[in-house]
Order: C-alpha cells, then sequence, then structure tokens
C-alpha cells in the first residue's frame, strides 16, 4: 500500500497479509485488549521487536505477557532503561495466548515496554487504534518497533495510529485491606452483626448481617428485616415508650387524658405527651440537628424576610451557625457544581399567624410536593446553562416545620425576564469573600426574602476548546479495501480536567451526528479524535463518506460536568470514491537467483459508485540489478523478473486509476542460491 507517513519503515517489510476475524478469548485483566478499537490482521512478515510503551496509572503488578501472533515468539517486559525485567514464550495460533510470570511490581507514572520478537513470520497489527489512550488503569502511550527483530533499546520508533505486534499484559491491582478488625465494620446498626472477613489481610471485607428477628434493640424497638422498628403503634393502647414500654395512654395519664392521636409534627421531629389537669397535649421538638460544636460552613451572614403584604421587616434567616456562636452545629454549604446543601435558621413573627415561627430551611428538600417549576433544588449556575445565567441561584428551599397553613416553599427565581427585575439572587465572585444578594420568595408567611449572605465559593471559569485542526493529511490508502482514515485534534484549557468531549459532524445538508466520549485531557493539551472513510457511512460510529465535505466542531466538558462553547469548525472535503488497493503476489514462491518470477497481479480499482474497476495504469519498482524478461516491462500488468541478488528483494507496485488517484503496495521477495548442478556417474 502507499507509505503511512506515520510509520514509514514499517510498511516498507511488509512481505504478505490477510485480513479476517479470529475468535479471540482474552485473559480476564488483560489492559490493550480491553479497548481495542481494530480488527487483527495477521500472516504479516516483520523483521522487527514490535509492542507497546505503557503507563501505569496506579502502582500494581505484570502476572501474565500475552501474544497474538502464529507460533511460538518470546515476550519481554522492559523498564523505561531498557532493562528485561520479565520474558516467557508465549504459543498463539492467530489468537489470544498468556503465559504467567513471576509477578513483576510496576509504578504508577512509570514508563514500561512490553514486545515481541515478530521474527519476519506470523505476525498481526491492528488499524485506528489512536493512541494515546486509557486502558482500564494503565494509560497506552504508543506503538513501539526497531529493526531488526531481537533489538530494542533507546534507537525504537513510535507510532499513535496502529498497534503492532500483537502483545498484551495482564494487570493486577494489589487488594486494599477493607477492614483490621470487626470495630471497623461498625455501620451503626443495632439489627447487624458486624463482622470483618480475614482481618488485616488484602481483600477483606465486612460481612453486616441481620440479626433474627424480634432482636430487643431498645426503647420499644425490636429488630424487624435488619431495621429497628417502633413497636408503639400511636393507637391509645399503645401511645408510646416509657420505661422501654408502650403504655396505655388512658391508664397512663388517666382517663380523663382524652387522647386523641397521634401529634401532628414534621418527619424531622419527635412527639412528646404530657398530661394537664385531666388533658394530654404534645409539643414537637426538632431532630434534625445534632446538638455539637459549631463548625465552619461555606456559606454565612443573614437574610431578612418581609410581610408579603406590607413589605415590613418580620424576621430574618441565619446561613450559619457562626453568626450566633450557637452550639448547635447546622450551616449552609456549596457542593462543586453549585448545589446547596444544609439548613439555616429562621426567627419570624408573622402578623398573619397567631405564633411565632421559628425553625430550619432546608436547601435540599423532597420536591414531589412542590408547588410548581423548576424541578431542581437551590444551586448556583455554575456554566449558565441552568438558570440562564452563570452565578445566578435558582431551584427551591423549604421551611421544615410548618403548619398547615404554610406550605414551607422558598423559591429562587430562574426567569431571567420576570416582571419584577430584582426577584433573583446572584453570586459575586468579584469581591472576596464572594457575595450571595438579591430577592427570594416565600410566599404570603415569608414574603420577599432580602439575602445578603457571604461565601468562599467562586465560580470556575468553562473549559475552552480551540485550535481544532486536521492532524497530517487524509490517509486514502490504508490496509482495507476502500477504506480512508483522518485524524484530528483539538487544544483543551480548563480549571480542571477534560472528562468528556462532544464531536459534530455536519455536510452542507445539516448536522449528521453528534456523539458524545469519554477522555481525559489536562488542561493546556490536545485532544484527539480521528474518522473512518467508507462508502456508506454509519456517522455515530465515526464515520464519513466519499464526495463530500464535512464540518467539525468539538466541545468539551470538564470534571466538574461543565461545557466549553463549540470550537472553531474544521472543514474536511473528502475525494470523490475510494482509492486503488494495489496487490500482488509471485511464483514460484521461493526462487533462485536468476529463476523467473512471475508477478501476479490483484489490484482493484474503484469507479464514482465505489464499484470495482480495472485500473488504468500499473508502475513496478524493482531493485537495480534485477531485470525484466520475456518483453515486460516496469508498466506490464503482470511482469516477469528475474534478480540476481540473494536474500530480500524490494518490489514496489503503483495502481492509478482512470481519475489520477494512486496507491502503492511494496513486499518483499526472498531469492535463494539455485542447487547446484549434478552429473550422475556409474560406481566402479
Amino acid at each position: 500500500m502507499k507509505m503511512n507517513k506515520y510509520i514509514p519503515i514499517i510498511l516498507l517489510v511488509v512481505l504478505s497479509f490477510s485480513f479476517g476475524i479470529n475468535k479471540s478469548f482474552a485473559d480476564d485483566n488483560q489492559v490493550w485488549e480491553s479497548c481495542r478499537a481494530g480488527i487483527p490482521s495477521c500472516s504479516i512478515r516483520w523483521n522487527y521487536t514490535m509492542g507497546y510503551k505503557f503507563t501505569p496509572q496506579t502502582d500494581g503488578q505484570i502476572t501474565k505477557l500475552c501474544g497474538y501472533f502464529s507460533g511460538t515468539k518470546p515476550v519481554r517486559l522492559y523498564n523505561s532503561s531498557y532493562s528485561i525485567i520479565a520474558s516467557t514464550n508465549v504459543s498463539s495460533s492467530n489468537n489470544w495466548s498468556c503465559s504467567n510470570i513471576s509477578p513483576v511490581d510496576v509504578s504508577n507514572g512509570s514508563v514500561y515496554y512490553v514486545v515481541t520478537n515478530v521474527g519476519g513470520i506470523g505476525g498481526c497489527y491492528t488499524s485506528n487504534e489512536n493512541f494515546p489512550k486509557t486502558c482500564g488503569d494503565i494509560l497506552i502511550n504508543a506503538t513501539v518497533y526497531q529493526s531488526p527483530s531481537g533489538s530494542f533499546n533507546s534507537s525504537h520508533l513510535e507510532t499513535g495510529l496502529n498497534m503492532y505486534g500483537l502483545v498484551d499484559v495482564v494487570f493486577l491491582k494489589p487488594l486494599p485491606i477493607g477492614c483490621n478488625s470487626n470495630i471497623d465494620c461498625d455501620d451503626s446498626n443495632p439489627c447487624t452483626d458486624d463482622i470483618c472477613n480475614n482481618p488485616g489481610q488484602p481483600g477483606s471485607t465486612c460481612s453486616n448481617n441481620n440479626k433474627i428477628n424480634g432482636t430487643d434493640c431498645g426503647n420499644c424497638q425490636e429488630c424487624q428485616s435488619g431495621i429497628c422498628t417502633n413497636m408503639c403503634s400511636g393507637a391509645e393502647s399503645s401511645c408510646e415508650c416509657v420505661d422501654d414500654a408502650c403504655v396505655d395512654c388512658s391508664d397512663y395519664y388517666g382517663t380523663g387524658c382524652g387522647y386523641s392521636g397521634k401529634c401532628n409534627c414534621g418527619s424531622l421531629q419527635t412527639p412528646n405527651w404530657t398530661c394537664n389537669s385531666g388533658s394530654c397535649s404534645c409539643t414537637c421538638s426538632d431532630n434534625l440537628i445534632n446538638c455539637s460544636t459549631c463548625e465552619d460552613h461555606d456559606v454565612w451572614n443573614w437574610a431578612w424576610t418581609g410581610d408579603a403584604n406590607d413589605k415590613e421587616g418580620i424576621g430574618w434567616i441565619s446561613f450559619s451557625c457562626v453568626n450566633q456562636g450557637e452550639p448547635i452545629n447546622y450551616g449552609v454549604d456549596i457542593e462543586t457544581n453549585g448545589n446547596l446543601i444544609g439548613y439555616a435558621y429562621f426567627d419570624m413573627n408573622d402578623t398573619n399567624t397567631a405564633s411565632e415561627e421559628v425553625g430550619w430551611i432546608d436547601f435540599d428538600p423532597d420536591l414531589s410536593e412542590r408547588p410548581g417549576g423548576p424541578n431542581y433544588t437551590a444551586r448556583i449556575d455554575t456554566d449558565g446553562s441552568l438558570c440562564g445565567e452563570i452565578g445566578r441561584v435558582c431551584g427551591w428551599a423549604r421551611a421544615v416545620n410548618t403548619d398547615s397553613s404554610w406550605d414551607g416553599w422558598l423559591r429562587f427565581n430562574e426567569n431571567i425576564n420576570h416582571s419584577i427585575s430584582n426577584y433573583k439572587v446572584v453570586l459575586d465572585d468579584s469581591v472576596s469573600p464572594s457575595v450571595i444578594s438579591g430577592y427570594a420568595w416565600g410566599g404570603n408567611v415569608l414574603g420577599w426574602v432580602k439575602i445578603n449572605a457571604r461565601t468562599n465559593f467562586t465560580l470556575t471559569n468553562p473549559p475552552v476548546v480551540s485550535d481544532l485542526r486536521q492532524e497530517g493529511n487524509t490517509d486514502y490508502c490504508t490496509s482495507v479495501q476502500k477504506r480512508g482514515y483522518l485524524s484530528f485534534s483539538w487544544l483543551y484549557n480548563g480549571d480542571y480536567p477534560q472528562e468528556e468531549y462532544e464531536l459534530e459532524i455536519s455536510n452542507n445538508l445539516g448536522v449528521l451526528a453528534n456523539i458524545t466520549d469519554s477522555q481525559t485531557v489536562s488542561p493546556n493539551n490536545r485532544g484527539s479524535s480521528g474518522l473512518t472513510i467508507i462508502p456508506e457511512p454509519v456517522y455515530d460510529n465515526y464515520e464519513i463518506g466519499y464526495n463530500d465535505t464535512y464540518y467539525l466542531r468539538v466541545k468539551a466538558k470538564d470534571e466538574l460536568d461543565v461545557w466549553s462553547d463549540w470550537s472553531n469548525t474544521l472543514n474536511i472535503p473528502i475525494d470523490s470514491h475510494a482509492y486503488p488497493y494495489p496487490d500482488f503476489e509471485w511464483t514460484p514462491t521461493s526462487p533462485a537467483v536468476e529463476e523467473t518470477v512471475y508477478m501476479v497481479n490483484n489490484s482493484i480499482c474503484y469507479n464514482m459508485s465505489n464499484n470495482p474497476v480495472n485500473c488504468a495504469s500499473y508502475n513496478w519498482t524493482i531493485p537495480g540489478d534485477a531485470i525484466y524478461v520475456d518483453s515486460t516491462s516496469s508498466s506490464s500488468y503482470e511482469p516477469h523478473i528475474q534478480f540476481t541478488s540473494t536474500g530480500d528483494n524490494n518490489v514496489v507496485l503503483l495502481a492509478r486509476d482512470s481519475t489520477g488517484y494512486s496507491c502503492t503496495k511494496e513486499d518483499i521477495v526472498g531469492i535463494k542460491l539455485p542447487f547446484p548442478d549434478w552429473i550422475e556417474i556409474n560406481p566402479e
């Protein structure tokens, strides 16, 4: 075939090749096979040492060396100093075969090589692998190769397009020590037996097994299916727990108590029954916050509430216990993606109600009873995609202990075109600490809530994708008939690494595909991808067709789920049809010096419909001391050639179609010495 510019040396030594799918059964934990993209092509006669360069992303061990080739070949593991640290012979019949080695420790961030001696026979390769790429816990940096077979040192060459060899390793991470004793397995559930299996050993695990149903777990509770369940029903005959026993309210408080049912307490409160002068009463105590030392939280300072009708100030909201120096640890925090979580405390006296309101505002409430959109809890928009403005707060919070006259919902408006222009809350990180300010709406009780909070949270810059470009020329002369390939890359920048990218493929008719894929790229580095060119493409499979112009653009998402804008658009014109597929063999297959070698031309060319046609012309190149015989020449369809030198003789065939498209194939004809002449002599 035409020389691939990425590996000019390798393709000069191809002897013969065949394409086909072999059934292959890979070993568990094989590295490269787990993310192999191409189909192996085998029966390659490379006189090369071949394999790949890799960098573990975590400490571990190499326990097996593997091969996919024909015959028995040595597979070796080198460190970055090119010292052999493991070696074994692997026997394969064009499928995966692995041999055990004494486990070799490999380190996170260090470079290693796994290679085999192809030895001029039985090699395999795959196309369109596009290294570097991460396979599990291993970064495969590149394919490596060096001539002649058997040698491997710092003079080797590397490529990122295909995989040659083929070899692989089995990589195992050390099992973590899960627990050292039963105490480490405590799940704080009184209804489970907590057991450490193989304590202190790699791979040790915890088991939390349910205790027998009916096991007492205290305070009128017993275990049921691993859950400590309250056995007091709440009815008059079993209304509450006293001294670890369910009591009858009439008996306990007296028949004049007039028990009429359970307290109307919230889900985050505990009912407390008392009996005064012959009547039962109930109060609700909050249990959502543990009494503990006040800690710093992401948000602090205050908000003020106003009467919904008169707009008068009637109370305040505290975003953190540090505002008051309270012993109760409460506060509002901000997750890395902008979500607000935790509790604020409010103390107000609404003129519309009979009593003073005191309680908690939950910033991560259950949304099933929300009075309308949006369908998410309060959060800061980090990229402008949620609330329509970077830094804007939108969503819901809710007071959790309210009576039936007030649903407790507090809305942060997401409508940037609302008729009340200042009905919004925005984060300003241009000052330090950042300021969260504006107005939220709390219905007929809280009314307008004026927020003036502080936080150390700052908005990250959205990632930027630029300099989308094609890498090299489009390769129309690949090892597969009617198939071309092109690669492209983009420059990624941002506060956090790229986690995913989206590729949009369009032509003059519109968008053909939007493909999202995972790829980790550090800031100020390049991401990469590629497209296969075939006559009938499936665009979602990274394929495009002939005789068209395509427009590519890319955007990227960082590890905080923030997307960039689209990159520049890359125009990719694709030629009108498939390029020639030159192919040849010869007879006899093992010729001698000055024996006539008959070249057999198997080349195929294609028309505008990508159907096979005869090629327009051919051009053969042979060594300078070889000659064409029998009135054939370099432009003959199937020339006859005599070679005068033993050993490897390079032969190149160029096939050209009527459009002028051409590709080449180079192969090696091995020439041996002729058998000696002999004369039959009668014995004396």
